[in-house]
């Protein structure tokens, strides 16, 4: 577990990006703690100092919360992950890590959505879950919270990404919510230190793992210069499909939207749309669940 915190550390240090690929090196050979020192030491004898206080810190570290911890070449280690050009170091699980690995789509949006947009998730996805398909997203009130809502309601597995440690749940509405996502097989996934309490730039580490995993990313609602805006962004660099559900442009709320579709994103207008897309990736999805008739209190979805 020393090696965990030595590179949990490390991966927010001022060297991050000088020392990467040695790093993801080693760790895809599963080297011990002191492999990993005697190798940077070589490559770095400038930053001694440093290496040996990130290592004393590792060995002070007492985490509060039992968690699953991983690092880059763990074989549970999400494959999604390790193609990023900035891979996460170390992950904590808190929950279920197969969630990780079933087959599931991201899905983002607005804060403050539409009664339109929460309707339409729930009439065109609301079954997705029971034929087997996990959500994630980033807890966020709004479209995420629907999102996650709708694999809850079913019992089902929902992934939840925090921009912060598992000791500090961002949102915090999502406290509460804990046991319930435990017990329904979900997960919350960090890169942080348990304690770590929310950063602004702690966003962008966050949305771009939601980008990567999945099969694809749904953009529901997308303002100007949103976090949706943003993480859809990030997934079209990654070349991951992106969908989006189009609006009006004279409406703001539907600015990024409109935004990605001009570099590259593709329109859906119901879920016959993303079928079509999954079905010639995987055969696997069907029909059947569109004829399944939900029932959801839209009022549970928070906006406060």
């Amino acid at each position: 577990m020393e090696l965990f915190y030595f590179l949990q550390k490390l991966s927010f240090s001022p060297l991050r990006s000088l020392i990467q690929d040695k790093v993801l090196s080693l760790c895809d050979r599963r080297a011990s703690v002191a492999e990993f020192k005697e190798e940077l030491w070589r490559q770095h004898p400038e930053f001694v100092n440093m290496f040996n206080q990130i290592s004393l810190n590792s060995k002070l570290c007492q985490p509060m919360t039992e968690c699953h911890r991983m690092i880059y070449g763990d074989p549970r280690f999400p494959s999604a992950f390790r193609n990023l050009s900035d891979p996460p170091w170390t992950l904590t699980v808190l929950g279920n890590t197969e969630a990780l690995h079933q087959r599931s789509i991201s899905i983002i949006g607005s804060r403050e959505p539409e009664e339109e947009s929460l309707e339409w998730l729930e009439r065109e996805l609301g079954a997705w879950p029971k034929q087997g398909w996990v959500f994630n997203s980033g807890g966020a009130r709004g479209i995420d919270q629907k999102a996650h809502q709708i694999c809850l309601r079913h019992c089902c597995p929902t992934v939840i990404f925090l921009p912060a440690g598992v000791d500090q749940i961002y949102p915090s509405s999502l406290t509460s919510a804990k046991e319930v996502i435990k017990a329904s097989g979900g997960c919350f996934v960090s890169e942080f230190e348990d304690s770590f309490s929310i950063r602004k730039y702690a966003f962008s580490f966050r949305n771009r793992l939601i980008a990567a995993l999945g099969k694809a990313l749904l953009v529901v609602e997308a303002g100007e210069k949103s976090g949706s805006l943003m993480t859809g962004r990030i997934a079209l660099e990654m070349g991951r499909p992106v969908f989006v559900i189009p609006g009006h442009p004279a409406q703001s709320r539907f600015r990024g939207s409109l935004d990605l579709l001009r570099v590259g994103a593709q329109w859906i207008e119901n879920a016959q749309d993303l079928i079509l897309f999954l079905d010639s990736e995987e055969g696997t999805l069907s029909q059947a669940h569109l004829d399944i008739d939900v029932k959801f209190d839209l009022r549970s979805t928070s906006r406060t």
